[in-house]
């Protein structure tokens, strides 16, 4: 496999939902390619920042009870216990967890919550835009074009009370800054963290600036920022 086809099954990897062989050829490569690797580490911060990122919702009461059901046709099977028994015990057990899994992730994935994950898994994931540094274990990205912008940070905790995130646009040879008349600044809006992930997005094109930071500052935000960014791009 090329360079770009392994490299395109590191987020599979990171989450490892790769077969046996392709992580085999994965790992083969990681082990002489620094670019790869870096990435590799990359994703897998995020999907560990991510596990516990939507807050489970248990199955409907009754659900198993109806699958069991369904899968045998609404009768039950008859009481031995000799391999028939074995059998039908492993059978539906099988279908009762597939079942519950499917109708968990069902549950889930119809909610803001999923979508608003989605959208920040998708863009922490893109290798374009701009990726802020903060403290470790949060990792954050900026991405656009002139269509807009969107930000998404994974990893933080939520800003004390009467706090809030604020992400701001900086442009200029003397940024980053909380001088105006030094740096050009612009708010681009506050966010806060659900399940320690936050996600904003903005009508300005992001590439149209030099640093994107983010403060931490009182609700409702602020004009200028108040103190040094807690996560902020490189120049």
């Amino acid at each position: 496999m090329t360079h770009d086809e392994l490299k395109a099954l590191l987020p599979a990897y990171s989450l490892q939902a790769l077969p046996e062989d392709e992580a085999a050829l994965v790992e083969a490569h990681l082990e002489g390619c620094p670019e790869c690797s870096l990435e590799a580490d990359g994703l897998g911060d995020l999907a560990e920042s991510l596990a516990l990122a939507v807050t489970p919702q248990a199955p409907p009461a009754g659900f198993a009870d109806r699958v069991v059901e369904r899968a045998t046709g609404g009768t039950a099977p008859e009481r031995s216990h000799g391999p028939r028994r074995r059998w039908w015990a492993v059978a539906i057990a099988t279908v009762v967890i597939a079942a519950v899994v499917a109708g968990a992730v069902e549950l889930v994935t119809t909610t803001s919550s999923a979508n608003r994950l989605k959208t920040a898994v998708a863009t922490l994931s893109r290798n374009d835009g701009m990726a802020l540094e903060g403290d470790d274990g949060v990792v954050a990205r900026m991405v656009g074009d002139e269509d807009g912008s969107t930000f998404a940070v994974a990893g933080l905790d939520p800003a004390a009370e009467g706090k809030t995130y604020e992400l701001w646009l900086m442009r200029g040879n003397d940024c980053p800054s909380t001088d105006p008349s030094a740096c050009e600044i612009a708010p681009a809006g506050t966010f806060d963290i659900e399940d320690r992930v936050g996600l904003l997005e903005i009508d300005d094109d992001v590439s149209r600036w030099d640093i994107v930071a983010v403060t931490v500052e009182r609700d409702g935000g602020v004009d200028a920022p108040t103190g040094d960014p807690i996560l902020i791009s490189s120049s």
